[in-house]
C-alpha cells in the first residue's frame, strides 16, 4: 500500500512537471505576444470590417506590446457554416 502511494505521488509530480514545462514555451515562440485572429465573410468595404479595423487599432495602441490582431475578411479562412 505504501509503495503504491509513493509510486502514484511520484508519477503525479513527473506528469505535472512535464505539463508545466510545455506552458513556458509560448512566449519564446510568439515573442511574448498573444495573437487575436478574427475572420468574417464580409468585404473590406463593409461596416463590420471597418469596425474590426478600428478595434485592431485601439487594441494595438493600448496593448501593442502584448497583443497582435489579425483580421481575415472575405472568408479567407473558410466559409461560414
Amino acid at each position: 500500500m505504501r509503495f503504491m502511494r509513493r509510486l502514484f505521488t511520484s508519477l503525479l509530480v513527473v506528469l505535472t512537471a512535464v505539463g508545466l514545462s510545455g506552458c513556458s514555451a509560448f512566449d519564446s515562440i510568439t515573442g511574448g505576444k498573444r495573437i487575436i485572429r478574427i475572420a468574417h465573410a464580409q468585404s473590406e468595404e463593409h461596416p463590420e470590417h471597418i469596425g474590426m479595423l478600428e478595434f485592431k487599432k485601439i487594441i494595438e495602441e493600448k496593448l501593442g506590446d502584448k497583443y497582435e490582431v489579425e483580421i481575415f475578411p472575405n472568408e479567407l479562412l473558410g466559409s461560414a457554416q
